[in-house]
Formats: structure tokens, C-alpha cells, sequence
């Protein structure tokens, strides 16, 4: 889910940002800072607790221990 939200979010990117107007940075920092959760629905059963899924379900990460950065690769 988060690879299919991440690849939109790049294209995107590309289209809206001319190449000699786009760092590798900001658009690291701008595809990565995602936070936008799915419907709950559509979060995958893993066997973790549904709400920790929930939680884990964004690109971007914000923990109780601080920011973290997790990306996934789910199918």
C-alpha cells in the first residue's frame, strides 16, 4: 500500500517540478515526510495488532519515542 502511495507521489513530483528546479533532497524529504494513513479498511491483516497497523500504515512515522521513518513494500 505505502509503495503504491509512494510511486503516485512521484509521479506526481515529476510532473509538477521542473528537473532543474528539483533537488534529491527536498524530494526525499517532501515523498517521505507522507503521513496520510488509508481507510481502515484497506489496512492489510499481518497478524500485528489492526491498530498498530493502523498506526504503521503511513510512510512517515510519528511514535510515541520519537519520529521515525518506515517504509514498507507490502503486496
Amino acid at each position: 500500500m505505502q509503495a503504491l502511495r509512494l510511486g503516485q507521489s512521484f509521479k506526481k513530483y515529476l510532473e509538477t517540478n521542473d528537473d532543474s528546479e528539483a533537488s534529491l533532497k527536498q524530494m526525499v524529504e517532501e515523498l517521505m515526510m507522507d503521513t496520510i494513513k488509508p481507510d481502515r479498511s484497506m489496512v492489510p491483516d499481518t497478524g500485528v495488532d489492526p491498530e498498530w497497523e493502523y498506526k504503521l500504515s503511513s510512510i512517515f512515522i510519528d511514535t510515541a519515542k520519537g519520529q521515525v521513518i518506515r517504509m514498507t513494500f507490502g503486496i
